[in-house]
């Protein structure tokens, strides 16, 4: 089943259903007003982490329809920040790692430098 989520001046945007249902990410058809032919998807492209517009051979766009597109992909990646908790913790300085590790049991300070010899 195919949803409308973005009706513009040329174009409409669908929501499809995954191939996978695996897929974390949304897939969208970009179809136009007059024909309702497929004339590009969006989805998530992992080498940009970020969702990006896949048109089809032989289409031609104009700058309303490129637009549209545009301000949608900014929304969605917008949606995307708001709603996913970051995938790697806060960096830490090493004075708050230490300060971090002070009260864990077994835990020793570290010395760096040469090694002191043994006699």
């Amino acid at each position: 089943m195919e949803v409308v989520v973005y009706d513009g001046k040329w174009v409409s945007i669908l929501k499809t259903v995954p191939r996978s249902p695996s897929r974390k990410t949304g897939v969208y058809e970009v179809v136009t007003k007059e024909t309702r032919s497929v004339i590009a998807t969006i989805h998530w492209y992992v080498p940009w982490r970020k969702y990006a517009l896949f048109p089809r051979e032989e289409t031609v766009w104009e700058t309303t329809c490129l637009h549209e597109i545009v301000v949608f992909l900014d929304e969605l990646m917008e949606e995307r920040k708001k709603n996913s908790a970051p995938l790697l913790p806060a960096l830490h300085t090493p004075r708050e790692l230490r300060r971090l590790y002070a009260g864990v049991a077994g835990a020793q300070r570290v010395e760096h430098g040469p090694p002191k010899p043994d006699c």
